[in-house]
């Protein structure tokens, strides 16, 4: 079981994962209007509704009822209804592009405002994670070595980094990210060196620049198994080049994607690369 947990995210619920966030962190989404019109329009019946209450009423109504006084309220009633069925219809759509096209904004504004709160769950990971044996989560170890309260306060924290995550949405990086995805937004990437090597795959030779580049893959290997375990070893301070930190943007989450991405590039030697290899050795 994951306690850190980065929850679905799409166009269509930006403003609730931005206000998860805020709640988690004890504090109050900034008022929207928007909020409230939305919450309103579902209130209005739409006019098949309308039409449906003008038949009931016309069923009760007396036989001597002035069918001119009836038939231009009904008009009327239902030209609002329809009225407001087809503003209901524009309004949602062009809500939708125009949150598609503000997301950034909100969600740069909420992880400015929620950073002190995660930079305290990071520092509680931090804490707790060290305290742990070994980095380990297994219940039996942790009882073994008296950590039963630092395991309480990782799963916390790591639950707490999971809502902070969840404002940003990541899918679309993962062809990028790979297994650290889902990290991305509370992990800082270090910058790779990008692995050069020998011609016809004899390896790499500048081994000793790629502390970061093996460790994001190291790290990538076993977050694809373990999320929780994945952000421990970071916050042990046991992965090179890799910091736990809140991004403050959408932007900054695609540039550690991209870091990503380059951890995993490899070059084939330039002759003079190989020349001066030769004559090292």
């Amino acid at each position: 079981m994951s306690f850190y947990n980065h929850a679905p995210a799409h166009a269509n619920n930006v403003t609730a994962r931005v206000s998860r966030a805020y709640v988690a962190a004890g504090q109050t989404a900034p008022a929207s209007f928007v909020d409230a019109l939305k919450a309103f329009t579902r209130t209005i019946p739409d006019a098949t509704q309308v039409a449906a209450t003008l038949a009931a009423e016309a069923y009760q109504a007396p036989a001597d009822t002035d069918m001119t006084t009836f038939w231009d309220d009904a008009k009327a009633t239902m030209a609002d209804a329809l009225a407001a069925d087809a503003i209901k219809d524009q309004l949602t759509s062009a809500l939708h592009h125009e949150q598609a096209r503000t997301a950034g904004r909100q969600i740069a504004t909420a992880l400015g405002d929620v950073k002190p709160w995660a930079d305290k769950q990071i520092k509680a990971l931090v804490s707790s994670g060290n305290a742990l044996p070994n980095g380990s989560t297994d219940p039996e170890t942790v009882l073994a070595a008296d950590a039963g309260a630092a395991l309480a306060t990782a799963r916390a924290a790591l639950a707490n980094l999971g809502t902070l995550a969840s404002v940003v949405e990541v899918a679309h990086y993962a062809s990028s990210a790979r297994g650290l995805v889902y990290l991305l937004p509370v992990l800082d990437i270090g910058k790779p060196t990008t692995e050069v090597v020998k011609p016809f795959g004899d390896g790499p030779i500048n081994t000793a620049q790629l502390g970061v580049t093996l460790a994001i893959r190291e790290l990538e290997t076993l977050a694809r198994k373990d999320l929780d375990a994945a952000l421990i070893r970071v916050a042990r301070g046991e992965v090179e080049g890799i910091t736990l930190a809140l991004a403050t943007s959408t932007g900054e989450v695609g540039q550690r994607a991209a870091h990503v991405r380059e951890a995993y590039e490899r070059r084939t030697a330039s002759e003079r690369e190989q020349s001066q290899l030769m004559h090292m050795s």
